[in-house]
């Protein structure tokens, strides 16, 4: 393992910067000719099967609490996100919304099966597990 790189670290894997690359010539085709990234950097996210968060206290503890599960857009809901989990934190979330975004709901049908991730970052080219001794 690179001494950076581990599930937190920023240190990308060689096929993810690979990837990136070849999107961005894909998209801005000559425009880009030359440039190179000084820096990359991994967004953190979850995706549920529904695309819903999980706003809930945890089932098996009294006193955790989870909040997540952005959906690759969970960011833009920030504003308004952390009322409903003061809601939560109250016991003030309508029936629909505990049932909807409860640690235990039901899961079945996507609601944009294409948005499910296909792979992990474990297929990527060059990741390095941080369970990996380092050769």
């Amino acid at each position: 393992m690179s001494p950076s790189q581990s599930t937190w670290s920023q240190d990308a894997p060689i096929g993810l910067k690979q990837e990136v690359l070849n999107v961005m010539t894909q998209t801005y085709g000559k425009e880009v000719e030359g440039f190179e990234f000084e820096s990359y950097r991994m967004c953190w996210d979850a995706v549920t099967p529904k695309q819903d968060w999980v706003i809930s206290p945890h089932p098996n503890s009294g006193s955790l609490y989870i909040a997540t599960a952005g959906s690759f857009h969970g960011w833009e809901f920030l504003p308004t996100v952390g009322a409903y989990v003061v809601k939560m934190l109250q016991n003030k979330l309508t029936d629909e919304q505990a049932r909807r975004w409860g640690w235990d709901r039901d899961n079945s049908g996507a609601a944009h099966g294409a948005l499910l991730p296909t792979r992990d970052l474990s297929d990527i080219e060059g990741y390095t597990s941080p369970n990996e001794k380092a050769t």
